[in-house]
């Protein structure tokens, strides 16, 4: 049976982000209580110590509440964080900053959620035009679909090379979006845009450890059926009348490299038609 002695106050979850766009979060602080506890006020501190890229107060947002000490006049129930923030027009990557619950007026427990990183998420990424889901249509396949979803995310610290998810197809591919976990494993390719954003180079050889039929290896041709030999890399034309459409001319495949399934291929893309080097693959972003 709940007692006072086992009151406690934590934040509800110990992640949250926010888009740098002049943005407001309101961060709960929950206090668990007996009803008809005394009221309680919770004192909280904004850290940055040992962060790479730190978001500072003042500079990358501002608190909206009157002061860090929160009030939960009723002895149980909860009090809320509020912040804003600033938007500085220039691409510094995501920042986080921690806030810690660091005093309560009777002396609570403080809960294992007792701290909260907050990420400020940059929206002035160089490439932000191009970031964001897409279609992608194959004209040929086997083991995969002629039409799925694919995701391109932003690579932390990088200015020119994105992370894609998706492009093995859903029907045998990995997931389309980045784990929930950090123990799981992070199926994405890494592609490079070219210094005048007019094409994408995916190298071949990437490989993923395992998948659900064994060890995988992205393999592209020189050509559009594959009678070439192998290339070092899958390159996209990237065109953005209308919309940002990037088409593949080249043969692609996810080689199993390993176990009962070792050289069959996830969702391949390929032309079969008379006209050399024609789209095996197109990618159209969602608007």
């Amino acid at each position: 049976m709940f007692s006072p002695e086992d009151a406690f106050i934590a934040f509800t979850t110990t992640t949250a982000s926010v888009s740098e766009i002049n943005s407001t979060v309101s961060i709960p602080v929950q206090v668990t209580a007996l009803k008809g506890a005394p009221s309680v006020s919770v004192t909280f501190e904004f850290d940055i110590e040992g962060l790479e890229k730190p978001a500072i107060e003042g500079e990358d947002f501002t608190l909206l509440n009157a002061s860090k000490t929160l009030s939960v006049s009723s002895g149980y129930g909860y009090d809320t964080i509020r912040i804003k923030t600033i938007d500085n027009d220039l691409f510094t990557g995501n920042k986080t900053v921690n806030i810690k619950l660091v005093s309560n007026s009777l002396d609570y427990d403080f809960g294992a959620e007792n701290t909260l990183a907050l990420t400020v998420n940059d929206d002035d990424h160089p490439l932000g035009w191009m970031l964001g889901s897409y279609n992608a249509k194959v004209t040929a396949t086997a083991n995969g679909d002629l039409s799925y979803p694919v995701n391109i995310m932003a690579l932390e610290g990088e200015t020119k090379i994105v992370k894609i998810y998706g492009l093995s197809g859903v029907g045998l591919g990995a997931p389309i979006d980045p784990p929930t976990s950090e123990d799981d494993f992070d199926y994405y390719l890494l592609g490079t845009v070219s210094d005048d954003f007019s094409s994408i180079s995916i190298k071949s050889g990437q490989e993923w450890d395992d998948w659900n039929y064994g060890p995988t290896s992205f393999t592209v041709w020189l050509d559009d059926n594959g009678e070439a030999d192998e290339a070092d890399a899958l390159i996209g034309t990237i065109t953005t009348d209308g919309g940002v459409v990037i088409t593949f001319s080249q043969q692609f495949t996810f080689m199993i490299t390993e176990g009962n399934n070792e050289g069959l291929g996830i969702q391949w893309a390929w032309n079969e038609d008379a006209e050399p080097n024609s789209p095996t693959c197109i990618l159209t972003r969602a608007e």
